[in-house]
């Protein structure tokens, strides 16, 4: 960023959906972050986002890595907004514009139109903005019903024993973890005893799923046997001493 900082700059817009994701962060709350400096305090978080071009999923809207950032900039709106009505309010009441809008939404003196238009418009714009996160998936059917690829899953965490290790593929590690002690299953060699495999559908970390296949062979020609397969899961299992 020193030596090259133009680099830097063209990479926080390289691909164009980063930019996708920052309007996303901003404009459902009209933008008022931007009035307070509250917002500098999202910059650090913003930065390290945007300029990680190797990872996706950082600057995808998709996923919850706009938790933090979100709570930051929800409270630098409520600041942008008080600094700006203490700003602008004096302007607008000896607007006759304003008292003509006061009177049309029957705000007496339009004492109540600066926090409760805003606050309406904030809402719309976030209702507008749902459709573009995760939770458009909320309103697909297909979300609330239990395919043979779930029952399949929950099949094969079932034969992981209680109080096992064990390394799972990322999506079934979490009906794991209550009961076992889980690892993320990826391309690391860990050497648990047990492992929960997916040689049908992309897993993350693997970029493939030929990847997964392979990493598969590479555990079955080490040691390892297969317990079960089912709907592309595989639950391979080896000896292991040790304290598991």
């Amino acid at each position: 960023m020193l030596t090259h900082p133009w680099d830097a700059v063209a990479a926080l817009g390289t691909p164009p959906r980063k930019l996708g994701t920052l309007a996303l962060l901003v404009l459902p709350l009209l933008l008022l972050p931007l009035a307070s400096p509250l917002a500098l305090t999202a910059v650090p978080l913003l930065a390290e986002r945007m300029l990680a071009s190797s990872f996706p999923n950082w600057w995808e809207p998709s996923y919850h890595y706009n938790a933090f950032i979100i709570a930051v900039l929800v409270l630098a709106a409520v600041d942008g907004a008080v600094r700006l009505r203490e700003r602008l309010l004096p302007r607008l009441r000896r607007s006759a514009r304003w008292r003509w809008i006061a009177r049309a939404a029957r705000w007496p003196g339009g004492a109540g139109a600066p926090r409760a238009l805003p606050l309406a418009a904030v809402l719309v714009a976030t209702a507008v903005s749902v459709p573009f996160f995760a939770w458009k998936h909320m309103a697909d059917p297909a979300l609330w019903r239990r395919n043979e690829r779930a029952r399949a899953a929950d099949a094969v965490a079932a034969r992981i024993p209680d109080g096992a290790l064990v390394e799972s593929a990322n999506v079934v590690g979490p009906a794991l973890t209550s009961r076992t002690r889980v690892l993320l299953w990826d391309q690391v060699p860990r050497g648990a005893p047990w492992v929960v495999a997916d040689v049908e559908r992309r897993e993350f970390p693997f970029a493939s799923v030929d990847e997964q296949r392979r990493r598969v062979a590479e555990l079955l020609a080490g040691g390892y046997e297969e317990v079960v397969r089912r709907d592309g899961y595989v639950v391979l299992r080896r000896d292991v001493p040790g304290p598991w």
